[in-house]
C-alpha cells in the first residue's frame, strides 16, 4: 500500500515536471519569437534619410508595412479615386479654375479680376496645349504623392523631393523620366509665384546618381524605316487606287522631309487646324520637285518663320515622293485649304488621313512584309529619313535643318544599320 502511494505520488510528480518544462519550452519559444518581431519591427521604424515607404513615420508605418502596403505606387494612388478627387480639387484650385467666391461686379476691383483671369489663361497658353496637358499630369502626381504621405506641398522641401524621386522610382523605369517629373514640380512653383528647392540639393542629386546607377532600364527606340522597307511596303500597294495613293504618298513624304507626326496628320478629323498640318496648298512645285512650306512645329510654335522642305524628283523610281504626291492629287483632287492626305470614307466623301489610321495601316503592311511590327511607329519615318541624309553624306547642319531640330537630340536618331533590316 505504501510502496503503491510513492509510485503514485512519484508519477504525478513526473508529470507535473513535465508539463513545467513543456511549459518553459513554449515560453521560450514565444519570447524569441517577440524578440524577433521586434527586431524587425524597429528595422522599419528606425528613423532614416530615405523616404518612408507607405503614410505617416513611426510604428504606425512599420505595422502597415508588416501588413504589405510598404510598396505603394504611383499606379495605385491614382486608382484611389477619393484620393483623387481631393487632389483634383486642389489642382484646380492651383491653375486658376476653380472659384472661391464671386468676382467683384464693378470699379477697379472688377477689372484687377478680369486682368487676372487673363493672366491665368496667357500663362496657360504660352506652353503648347500637348505640353501643358503634360504638366498637368506631373502636377497631379506631385499632389498625390503628397496628400498620400501628408505632406506639405507647396512649398516644397528638398526632402521632400528625394522621397518623391525614390517613390517615382517604383513606377517609372527610365531616371530620365522621374528627372521630367522633378522639373514639373519647379514649373509648379513657379506658376505659384514661389521659389523652388534648389534643383541641385544635394539630397536629391545623391538619390538620382543612387538611380541612374543601380538602373537596369535600356531605352528602346522604334526601328527606323528605311528605302529597302519602304520598298518591300510598295509591293504590297496598288497606288492606282485612292487608300493606297494616299497612304504611299504620306509614307514618302514623311520619310523625305524628315517630319513630326504631329505636322504630317492629325489626331482626328476634328483636331485638324490649317494653321498647323500640312494642307494641298503647303505643297508648291519647283524645278528640283515639290518644296514644302512649313509654319508651324514643335519648334515653330509663334510661326517665327516658314520652314522649307524640298522634296527630290526620283524620275521613275517607286520612292520618288514627287511622283507619289502627285499620282495622290489626280485621284483625289481637293481645294487648296484641303488637308494634304485625304482617304475615301464608307460614306463616300473624303476625309481627312489620320495618325491612328496611318500607323494601322503602316503596321499591317510592315506584318505583311514580315517585319517586326510592333517595333516600328510613326516616327520611324522621321529616323528613318535623318538617318538616310546622314548614309547620303549630309552634315550635321543640313540633318539639323531639314528635320528642324534645335539641338542635337537628332544624334540619337541615326542608326548605322541602315540596309539591315530586321526580319520577324
Amino acid at each position: 500500500m505504501a510502496l503503491s502511494s510513492f509510485t503514485a505520488a512519484s508519477s504525478r510528480r513526473s508529470l507535473s515536471r513535465k508539463a513545467e518544462l513543456e511549459a518553459a519550452i513554449r515560453d521560450a519559444e514565444l519570447r524569441h519569437e517577440v524578440q524577433e518581431l521586434e527586431k524587425k519591427l524597429q528595422r522599419l521604424t528606425t528613423a532614416s534619410p530615405y523616404p518612408p515607404t507607405i503614410p505617416g513615420t513611426g510604428s504606425s508605418a512599420g505595422v502597415a508595412a508588416l501588413l504589405g502596403d510598404a510598396d505603394v505606387t504611383l499606379d495605385q494612388l491614382r486608382k484611389d479615386s477619393q484620393l483623387l478627387t481631393k487632389v483634383d480639387e486642389k489642382l484646380a484650385h492651383l491653375d486658376g479654375a476653380s472659384v472661391t467666391k464671386p468676382p467683384p461686379s464693378k470699379g477697379l476691383a472688377a477689372q484687377l479680376a478680369a486682368l487676372d483671369r487673363d493672366v491665368v489663361g496667357a500663362k496657360q497658353s504660352a506652353f503648347a496645349e500637348g505640353t501643358y496637358k503634360n504638366l498637368k499630369t506631373q502636377w497631379r502626381a506631385y499632389l498625390l504623392f503628397c496628400e498620400h504621405f501628408r505632406l506639405t506641398a507647396l512649398p516644397a522641401k528638398t526632402r521632400t523631393l528625394a522621397r518623391y524621386a525614390q517613390f517615382l522610382s517604383r513606377s517609372l523605369k527610365c531616371v530620365n523620366s522621374i528627372k521630367i517629373y522633378l522639373h514639373g514640380v519647379r514649373l509648379l512653383h513657379l506658376f505659384q509665384g514661389l521659389t523652388p528647392p534648389p534643383a541641385g540639393a544635394f539630397d536629391l542629386r545623391l538619390v538620382l546618381s543612387s538611380l541612374q546607377r543601380h538602373s537596369t532600364h535600356v531605352p528602346q527606340q522604334k526601328l527606323p524605316i528605311t528605302p529597302a522597307i519602304l520598298l518591300q511596303i510598295h509591293g504590297h500597294l496598288d497606288v492606282t487606287r485612292p487608300l493606297h495613293a494616299t497612304l504611299w504618298a504620306a509614307f514618302c513624304v514623311a520619310f523625305f522631309g524628315l517630319l513630326r507626326k504631329s505636322n504630317l496628320v492629325p489626331k482626328s478629323s476634328a483636331a485638324f487646324d490649317t494653321d498647323k498640318h500640312l494642307t494641298r496648298q503647303s505643297f508648291h512645285a519647283s524645278e528640283g520637285g515639290l518644296v514644302l512650306h512649313i509654319t508651324w512645329s514643335k519648334t515653330l510654335q509663334f510661326k517665327q518663320k516658314v520652314l522649307r522642305l524640298p522634296l527630290p524628283v526620283i524620275p521613275g523610281h517607286p520612292l520618288c515622293p514627287t511622283q507619289a504626291y502627285l499620282n495622290m492629287c489626280r485621284l483625289l483632287p481637293a481645294p487648296p485649304h484641303a488637308p494634304a492626305f485625304l482617304i475615301p470614307s464608307r460614306a463616300g466623301v473624303l476625309v481627312t488621313l489620320t495618325h491612328d489610321t496611318l500607323v494601322t495601316h503602316l503596321k499591317t503592311l510592315l506584318h505583311t512584309a514580315g517585319f517586326p511590327a510592333a517595333r516600328f511607329s510613326g516616327h520611324s519615318f522621321r529616323r528613318g529619313g535623318a538617318t538616310y541624309a546622314w548614309h547620303c553624306g549630309a552634315d550635321p547642319a543640313t540633318i539639323k535643318l531639314l528635320g528642324d531640330w534645335s539641338s542635337d537630340a537628332y544624334e540619337r536618331y541615326l542608326d548605322s544599320s541602315l540596309e539591315q533590316p530586321v526580319r520577324n
